[in-house]
């Protein structure tokens, strides 16, 4: 197996070194373990230059890398020198116009110099004096224009509240009257439908009345044509009874006749004793049946007339019961509307009273929150105060109660966080996001409750914290409103941004002072989005509030706290502090304004501390006056201070209504229970009267059965007595003589025919009597369909009138409702006002409406005429304002140019010598600036220099990288490709079982290229290791040496594997080398 790996290696590297073994005509080459000891010498080597190349590699990058920092480092000083020429350069240009400069400053401080004259110097010296007079006059006429425009502005800002105010008029007269004629249009029409549904009702009681009397009617027609056709029934029974006699009397006759002929015969006169016997027994028997039916009859007759009369009692009861129902239910219905009016006077009170509640909760909820721990450091501000005024002032005191308010006021800003509830700090009603306000131009309704609202929360902070004693509270006042108004509007004609800017302070100082005041406080907020509605204009205003007193050290400042809890007054101990709020929106920032004007007064000229000032001619009296005269003084309404008594008025309210409600419901139900009790006495009285009819008819019936049944017994009684006669006769018959027997049957043959006739007669009065009592019938069955349906129709037409009550009732309420709402608009009229006139009062208010309406409009159209004359005013006085303006600062410029031209002449020696030596700097400037360039110039030579002999020694070192780089790679490969032959020495020796004796392989020079000649040798090869061994391959000699005729698959592919590596190191140059070598 060695033997194999070796010579197949050395074909490979025969044929990577064909150049180098050409020289052999033919060389043998046999392995031995000295080979393969030679190979391992080799590859040893091999790696040692494997290293060297690495190191050397390794030395030659590190070499390029450091030429390569030395190239850049010399690179930055070129530039840094290529910079410092640049600069030096431009120095040089900037000295030589500077010594330019100062040499034509010299030329004009000469020439300044000659001209300085005394005359004219004292020229100048009098013009400056007369643009000096000449500014003053303009600065007065300026003043002048200025207060004439001040004026107009006024005027203006006091016409357009005018207009406000009168729109606002305008407004509610246009809602007022809107109202009016909705009222107008809903009152007529719930009278029309309760007209509607009074008509409605007296229609379906109308015809419930005729539904009733034709329900009567039918029931009475039913009851005739039953009367009727009981008594054809009757008639037609007893027709029967008389067929049923008839036939009986016949037989009778018939046997009569037989029995007279059979004793006229001689036949039967012992039957005809027993027959006699037996009649006179049927005529007992029929003479007590029919005392029994008489009796019988005769009581229930009696039954039925006492019915009868009870019937006609009930129904005049049953009358008068439905006369007392209908009175009940009219005092019922009147109480249910006095009910439903005073049932909404105290839902009406109610929703006052909840308003009131809502009101005080939701002041409460927007009270600020003061913790025990800033109370408690409040009462050792004051304790420290007290002890500071009343132990003599000392410093110590002073400084104890300086630091005592520091601490207070410290504290407090830890409270902020407490009122700040689900990220929210205002809570007010929802329904104020949909009232749109322009801060610009706020209504009077809305500034005034935002000041209210203001002054409330803070009064109750300085009560929280005791100072309300020593500070005062703040009051609201018509005078100190105006003032912020114009205060804010200062802020938009300056076109301020508070935002950005803090205080507009000419702009408080002359709104303060059109009002006599030197000056007012102002605490402002400032935000930069647009408030556009009421409810977040509140919550800024809160939140302003609350970040003033309770986050002021958030900028870096305790003055906000100090101003609006009246520290900076203390001292002064002011009765109270007057307030005001405006707001104002310029550019971009929405903008609250509070001003306060502490009432300080000063005892030695008894006049207000803010009235003491003076530029415009007028003493501190006289301002005092002007703030009392603008209402500077006049509290206004707060009805937040009232807030309790309105909800103790509201409860008062609710009470009295509750209280009328209570008599309302009582009567109600007083009444309903009344009506109730009518109706089910009513009701009963009906049962009863039904009742007693039923009874009637029952007995009626009872009395025709026994009226039938004292018939039946009378005909029974005369057939027995007939019966009992004709029994007699038939026995007289038998005992008579012959010419009596033959008289007394020819007799009895008379009545028998006689008899046969009314048989017949009475057979024929049946047939008309049932033919008329089916009749009868009939008619009756029809009549009672016709009751039944007349019964049917009279229910509904009840339950119609129902429905018209309800209708009515509703109908009623919707009236009233209205009613009442019209009614409240008038102060002198009960709610009981008479119904008919309602609508007349309704117009009666439309028509107040629409002429406050118009009169409202007039007096806007005249506001506003008046607002344009004022503008067109304040455009004219702000014109001349301008000129005057205009005419000041060219008189302030001319006056400088004056002024500038006389200190030119003044100063002219001085001058000229300064322009002098200002030269002679400049010219020794720009000697140094030209050495500079010089010795720059120098530094860039010598930069340069030292730039091309790195950039000439960075290429040595990148070339030298390049060639060790190509020397590490040869070896690099030279050792992988002995590792590989190495590899598969390793493989091939772990098969130790198969021997091959291989023969020597020749390899000869033909045409310059290698031949392999090799003896054919039969291998023996293990079955188990090669069982698909390939069969005897031939390889051209002129491409591949020949290995023998059996030469083995595996051999062949190392060889392959071996040129390639030849090939390899052909291409690395390794032929070359060996050519060199």
């Amino acid at each position: 197996m060695k033997k194999t790996i070796l010579t197949v290696g050395a074909v490979g590297l025969a044929v990577a070194g064909s150049a180098q073994t050409a020289k052999a005509d033919e060389t043998d080459l046999h392995t031995n373990e000295a080979s393969e000891q030679q190979v391992q010498v080799q590859t040893q080597t091999t790696e040692q230059k494997e290293e060297t190349a690495k190191s050397e590699l390794d030395d030659a990058k590190n070499n390029e890398q450091q030429a390569q920092q030395k190239a850049d480092n010399a690179q930055k000083e070129n530039d840094k020198a290529n910079q410092d020429v640049a600069n030096a350069n431009q120095n040089v240009e900037n000295k030589k116009n500077d010594v330019s400069q100062k040499q034509d400053n010299l030329n004009q401080a000469e020439q300044n110099k000659n001209e300085a004259t005394k005359e004219n110097t004292d020229k100048a010296s009098q013009d400056v004096a007369n643009a000096n007079q000449n500014v003053e006059n303009k600065k007065n006429d300026v003043a002048n224009a200025q207060q004439k425009a001040d004026e107009a502005n006024k005027n203006v800002d006091n016409k357009k509240n005018d207009v406000a105010n009168a729109q606002q008029k305008a407004d509610d007269a246009q809602n007022k009257a809107d109202k009016a004629q909705q009222n107008v249009d809903t009152v007529k029409d719930a009278s029309q439908k309760l007209e509607e549904a009074k008509q409605n009702k007296a229609n379906a009681e109308k015809t419930l009345t005729d539904k009733q009397n034709a329900k009567d009617n039918a029931q009475k027609a039913y009851a005739d044509a039953k009367t009727k056709a009981d008594k054809a029934s009757e008639e037609s029974q007893k027709a029967q009874q008389d067929v049923a006699k008839k036939q009986e009397i016949f037989r009778q006759k018939e046997e009569a006749y037989h029995k007279a002929k059979d004793a006229y015969e001689n036949n039967g006169l012992d039957k005809a004793k027993a027959e006699l016997q037996k009649a006179e027994a049927e005529l007992k028997s029929a003479q007590a049946d029919y005392l029994y039916a008489e009796s019988i009859l005769a009581h229930k007759n009696d039954e039925k007339t006492d019915l009868e009369n009870q019937l006609a009692k009930q129904n005049e009861i049953v009358a008068n019961a439905q006369k007392e129902y209908a009175l009940a239910k009219q005092a019922y219905d009147r109480t249910l509307t006095d009910y439903t009016a005073t049932q909404k006077t105290l839902n009406d009170a109610k929703a006052n009273e909840k308003k009131a509640q809502d009101a005080i909760a939701n002041l409460e909820k927007n009270k600020l929150i003061v913790s025990d721990a800033s109370k408690q450091k409040a009462q050792a501000f004051i304790k420290a105060y007290n002890d500071y005024v009343n132990g003599g002032k000392t410093d110590d005191l002073e400084n104890a109660y300086i630091k005592a308010r520091h601490e207070m006021l410290v504290q407090l800003q830890n409270d902020y966080t407490l009122n700040i509830k689900d990220n929210e700090v205002y809570f007010g009603d929802e329904a104020d996001k949909n009232v749109a306000v322009d801060l610009n131009n706020l209504s009077q309704a809305v500034q005034e409750d935002l000041a209210n609202f203001v002054a409330t929360l803070l009064n109750d902070v300085r009560n929280q914290l005791g100072l309300t004693p020593y500070v005062g509270k703040v009051v609201v006042t018509k005078g100190m409103l105006d003032m912020s108004n114009a205060i804010a509007k200062n802020y938009v004609a300056d076109n301020w941004d508070a935002f950005h800017n803090a205080h507009d302070d000419s702009g408080v100082q002359k709104g303060a002072q059109q009002f006599g005041m030197k000056d007012a406080d102002e605490n402002l907020g400032s935000y930069t989005r647009k408030i556009t509605n009421l409810y977040d204009l509140k919550e800024i205003v809160k939140n302003s509030l609350l970040s003033q007193i309770l986050n002021d050290f958030h900028y870096n400042t305790v003055g906000h706290t100090m101003s609006m809890l009246g520290l900076n007054y203390i001292d002064d101990k002011p009765s109270e502090t007057f307030f005001g709020v405006s707001t104002s929106y310029v550019q971009g920032s929405s903008n609250v304004h509070f001003h306060l004007i502490p009432n300080t007064r000063d005892d030695v000229v008894d006049t207000m501390k803010y009235a003491e000032w003076n530029g415009d001619g007028k003493d501190h009296k006289e301002h005092e006056k002007m703030f009392d005269q603008a209402g500077g003084k006049q509290e206004i309404n707060n009805p937040y201070a009232t807030l309790q008594n309105n909800l103790n008025n509201a409860k008062a309210e609710t009470s009295k209504a509750q209280a009328n409600f209570n008599v309302a419901e009582k009567s109600k139900t007083q009444a309903e229970k009344a009506f109730l009790e009518k109706q089910s006495e009513m009701n009963n009285k009906v049962n009863v009267q039904k009742q007693i009819r039923n009874n009637l008819n029952e007995a009626t019936i009872s009395a025709n059965k026994a009226q039938f049944d004292f018939e039946n017994a009378k005909n029974r009684l005369e057939t027995a007595q007939n019966n009992r006669t004709q029994a007699q006769k038939t026995v007289e018959a038998y005992t008579a003589s012959v010419q009596a027997k033959k008289q007394a049957m020819d007799e009895a043959k008379a009545e028998m025919e006689k008899a046969g006739i009314a048989e017949n007669d009475a057979q024929e009065t049946l047939r008309e009597k049932a033919k008329a009592d089916q009749k009868a019938h009939d008619e009756a069955n029809a009549k009672k369909e016709a009751f039944v349906k007349a019964s049917y129709e009279a229910d509904q037409a009840q339950k119609a009138v129902k429905k018209a009550e309800t209708d009515l009732e509703i109908a009623q309420k919707a009236y009233n409702d209205i009613k009442y709402a019209i009614l409240s608009n008038e102060k002198t009229r009960a709610l009981t006002q008479d119904e008919s006139n309602t609508i007349a009062l309704a117009e009666s208010q439309l028509a107040t409406a629409k002429a406050e309406l118009a009169k409202a409009k007039a007096d806007l159209a005249e506001k506003q005429t008046a607002l344009e004359s004022a503008k067109a005013q304040t455009n004219v006085a702000n014109t001349e304002l301008t000129k005057a303006k205009a005419e000041l600062e060219s008189a302030k410029k001319n006056l400088a140019e004056k002024q500038a031209y006389l200190e030119k002449l003044q100063n002219a020696s001085q001058a000229y010598e300064k322009a002098k030596a200002e030269l002679e700097e400049a010219q020794k400037a720009l000697e140094k600036a030209n050495l500079e360039l010089d010795l720059a110039k120098k530094n860039q030579a010598d930069k340069k220099q030292v730039l091309d002999e790195a950039n000439t020694e960075l290429e040595f070192a990148k070339k030298n990288t390049e060639v060790k780089q190509k020397a590490y790679d040869k070896a690099k490969a030279e050792l992988d490709l002995e590792n590989a032959i190495k590899a598969e020495q390793a493989k091939l020796n772990e098969k130790k079982k198969s021997h091959t004796d291989v023969s020597p392989i020749v390899l000869k020079k033909s045409n310059n290229v290698q031949k392999a000649e090799t003896a054919t040798k039969q291998l023996t090869v293990s079955t188990e290791e090669h069982a698909n061994v390939s069969t005897e391959k031939q390889v051209k000699t002129s491409e591949l040496p020949q290995m023998g005729d059996e030469e083995k698959s595996e051999t062949s592919v190392i060889g392959i594997i071996m040129m390639l590596f030849a090939s390899l190191l052909s291409m690395l140059g390794l032929s070359d080398k060996k050519k060199k070598a």
